[in-house]
């Protein structure tokens, strides 16, 4: 596959959302919401939206016919001031692992990966602070979404104060998956546009609420990123 050569680094404002598929979105959504900080916003489309009040970035959950596997998507990791009282607030059975300092990771409903991470003064807590995704060619996938306007460094890919790690991982071989897309926010939607199909991408176009166009572009691996211009889908 050829890939987009222009930079569009520059354009990408924020990680806005990261979208799920599951088959009990209300048992997610309960999860997240008593023991994680989230609150409910609107529902639309038979999205459900959650996050942290004032936070940048927000999870889309979505109702599945079957059971997803992980797939691409290894963990998401929620950043807090205070862990000790955060994990205080975790069901008392859970399984939780402290892999490095100042972090704890466990597994939620339905096989989704999670991690609480101590950030003093990294503004609001429970806002997402990174994605740690799964890829058969952990450098080559690194490589392609930088091309795609995520911004490599010191072994991670950013976007404003987010992050997304990538690691190496088995996938599965084709089924449904937990993670739908990443969705970021955009300076222009035409020239990520132009660009992906300068790379001879196929970008899909798609109308998000309220009024606003944007597109999907199918990645490596199968990671599909959204992009869409303007305020938040909050």
């Amino acid at each position: 596959m050829t890939r987009p050569q222009a930079d569009v680094a520059t354009s990408l404002l924020r990680i806005d959302h990261i979208a799920l598929r599951v088959v009990d979105p209300d048992g997610l959504s309960a999860f997240l919401c008593d023991h994680l900080g989230m609150q409910r916003g609107e529902t639309a489309d038979d999205l459900s939206v959650l996050g942290s009040p004032g936070a940048g970035t927000m999870f889309l959950i979505s109702q599945a016919e079957v059971p997803s596997d992980p797939g691409a998507l290894e963990r998401v990791v929620l950043r807090v001031s205070d862990l000790e009282r955060a994990l205080s607030l975790l069901p008392d059975k859970l399984d939780v692992q402290h892999p490095e300092p100042g972090l704890a990771v466990f597994e939620g409903p339905e096989g989704l990966g999670l991690g609480l991470t101590s950030v003093l003064g990294g503004g609001v807590d429970y806002d997402i602070d990174h994605v740690v995704l799964r890829a058969m060619n952990p450098d080559e996938t690194t490589i392609a979404l930088a091309e795609l306007g995520f911004v490599p460094a010191g072994g991670a890919l950013h976007v404003a104060d987010k992050q997304i790690r990538i690691r190496s991982g088995m996938r599965s071989a084709g089924g449904p998956e937990l993670l739908s897309h990443i969705g970021v926010l955009v300076e222009s939607v035409d020239a990520v546009a132009d660009q992906a199909l300068r790379g001879g991408l196929a970008p899909d176009r798609l109308t998000l609420p309220p009024n606003r166009l944007g597109i999907y572009v199918r990645g490596p691996e199968r990671i599909r990123v959204e992009y869409a211009e303007g305020a938040s889908m909050s």
